[in-house]
């Protein structure tokens, strides 16, 4: 064979060797590109799949790791997550994808670690990553950080946003602003947040803000997890001890008081869960009792803690005391809530009633829709009430005199069963306004403010978790309405 030949045949040999290995290169780049198509598909099985079958090694080899890490943190699996990016090459992304798997895991320290080492590089993440990282690497240290943008990049998967949300409510949370760390804090959660700490954190705020049952279905979603109850407790004593009381204005001062009134009020609110849980012992239940005569002392015009009072002694099982604890309260603060519970230890007596009636006059009610004038079907009117069995929907209709904001209150009470509350949709003029979880079973007032149009509207009334599929003769989730309420919000 020629020489000629012989390089011809070596060339061809060459020239086929160089395009295998590119259709190789391509085929792995197109498999990781796939996949990355996939996971923000949020396909994650698919994606899963795909990858697996992308070669571990070189550049490519690197994206494989960072991607199935991601789709493993949204699968609900951190642990898994941080054993795929043991060998991936070191990176700002790498540090950030660990930082959230440690933060899942409930390890905030290591956390934090790793989201400093993600921010070392500037240019090492998008715009809004690097904001979530940086101010991570403060808040989870209990600082109170530069709280990140709402706006999620686009192309960031469900659980980064979940973290997005988490790091915004705690950098409010840490800074104290309670009314601004609610909202991103209960959307985490309710998103699939199991970290401990942002979920004490969600229930103290709700819970400091007065709205106790939004509180309940946070600490309700523990459901196999550790009692929250101890960590809402910690966390409100942490935020009080940290803030300042020697302040520069009279502003200042005030709000650093009403900060630690609010405080206290989340505190007293896990303390009485506590001991509600604790029964048959009622230790925990008398030093809850004693920790709201301190918070009354300190703040003789809380309403919440006056509630909350009345509460402890009802479960304790002093009604007499607990009665008279409403009472008390309603001769410095009227509030139709109290009235109910009065209402209900006095088992409907005629003058409870008749007051609880006057109560609902004009001006400070412009309309009571009561259960039985409820358009519904599937619901059964027991003495005025009417009682949801299954899931079931009822509608009521109200006129508003004038375009404005407006308060509807539904008048509702709940069977628990399985750990749960009702929980019920609201939706005003056909469109979702509300969730209410009705966390009480005695009577109590779930309050909604809009603002409507002059005319008629609808209030639908959808309950969607009965618990007829979980077949048990002991316990059984129940939803019952008395009436819905319109009034001017602030009216006399």
């Amino acid at each position: 064979m020629s020489v000629r030949r012989g390089l011809a045949i070596a060339g061809a040999l060459a020239l086929a060797a160089l395009g295998a290995w590119e259709a190789w290169s391509l085929r792995r780049v197109f498999l990781v590109n796939k996949g990355r198509y996939l996971l923000h598909q949020e396909k994650w099985d698919e994606a899963a799949r795909l990858l697996d079958r992308a070669p571990a090694t070189g550049g490519a080899g690197a994206a494989r790791a960072l991607l199935l890490a991601k789709v493993a943190l949204n699968r609900g699996e951190p642990g898994e997550a941080l054993h795929l990016l043991e060998p991936a090459p070191d990176s700002p992304q790498r540090h950030f994808l660990a930082g959230l798997a440690l933060y899942m895991n409930g390890k905030e320290r290591e956390a934090a670690g790793r989201f400093r080492e993600a921010v070392r590089t500037p240019d090492g993440l998008p715009a809004w990553t690097y904001a979530v990282a940086a101010s991570a690497a403060e808040t989870l240290d209990g600082r109170a950080g530069v709280a990140p943008p709402e706006f999620a990049d686009q192309l960031a998967t469900p659980v980064e946003k979940l973290l997005g949300a988490a790091i915004r409510g705690r950098a409010w949370y840490n800074a104290g602003r309670l009314e601004d760390a609610a909202e991103p804090l209960e959307r985490a959660v309710t998103m699939g947040d199991r970290n401990p700490s942002t979920r004490a954190a969600c229930a103290a705020t709700l819970a400091a803000l007065g709205e106790s049952a939004r509180a309940q279905r946070i600490a309700d979603m523990e459901a196999g997890d550790a009692p929250i109850y101890p960590l809402v407790v910690r966390e409100a004593i942490r935020l009080g001890d940290s803030m300042a009381t020697h302040t520069l204005s009279e502003q200042s001062a005030s709000w650093a008081v009403d900060r630690h009134r609010r405080l206290h009020l989340a505190e007293l609110w896990a303390l009485a869960r506590e001991g509600r849980d604790a029964l048959p012992s009622t230790a925990p239940l008398v030093a809850s009792r004693e920790r709201a005569r301190e918070v009354l002392a300190d703040y003789p015009r809380s309403l919440g803690a006056a509630l909350l009072e009345g509460e402890i002694l009802e479960t304790m099982g002093n009604l007499r005391e607990a009665f008279s604890c409403y009472e008390d309260t309603l001769a410095w603060q009227p509030c139709y809530t109290t009235l109910l519970r009065m209402r209900d230890l006095a088992g409907g007596a005629p003058e409870i009633s008749a007051r609880a009636s006057a109560f609902l006059s004009p001006p400070r009610v412009l309309a009571v829709v009561n259960a039985e004038e409820a358009a519904t079907s599937e619901t059964i009117l027991r003495g005025g009430v009417l009682c949801f069995y299954r899931n079931a929907s009822a509608a009521v209709e109200f006129d508003v005199p004038a375009e404005g904001e407006y308060e509807v209150t539904v008048v509702a009470k709940g069977d628990r069963a399985f750990g749960l509350g009702p929980l019920v949709i609201a939706r005003l003029d056909g469109a979702k306004a509300a969730e209410f979880y009705i966390a009480r079973e005695g009577w109590d007032c779930y309050p909604l403010r809009k603002s409507m149009k002059q005319g008629r509207h609808a209030l639908q009334l959808d309950y969607v978790n009965n618990s007829e599929r979980l077949r048990s003769d002991q316990e059984d989730r129940n939803f019952y309405l008395e009436a819905v309420i319109i009034s001017r919000p602030g009216a006399p």
